[in-house]
């Protein structure tokens, strides 16, 4: 999982709750959740809020890994390319072809904090 201006925490004593079909794809959550303290630039998510999220079509328009919880979700904007090369232009064209501090932590930035 990538993510950028949320922060979460992961309890990987709970079981996973999600409850998936015979084709392995995501119908339900039962039991207690193991996410918790999910924050958006630093504020608690609120429910009711829209958020724009961005992602593969793989995992956002294809239930790819099963996740279905973005059907019947707008799309703004698709196929924008194959993510490697997006990755790196970014690299190329954003940090100079550099991956300086920030990125360096092969376990990320402390977003997500598994428990």
């Amino acid at each position: 999982m990538q993510v950028s201006g949320i922060t979460l925490e992961i309890n990987a004593g709970i079981a996973s709750p999600c409850v998936t079909n015979e084709q392995g794809t995501l119908v339900g959550i039962e039991g207690q959740r193991r996410v918790s303290n999910v924050r958006i630039n630093g504020e608690p998510i609120d429910p009711n809020k829209k958020y724009i999220v961005g992602g593969s079509a793989h995992v956002l328009l294809n239930h790819g890994g099963g996740n279905t919880a973005f059907d019947g979700a707008k799309v703004i904007q698709s196929d924008c390319g194959l993510e490697y090369f997006i990755i790196a232009d970014y690299i190329t064209e954003n940090l100079g072809g550099n991956i300086s501090t920030g990125y360096e932590n092969p376990y990320g930035q402390g977003r997500i904090v598994i428990k």
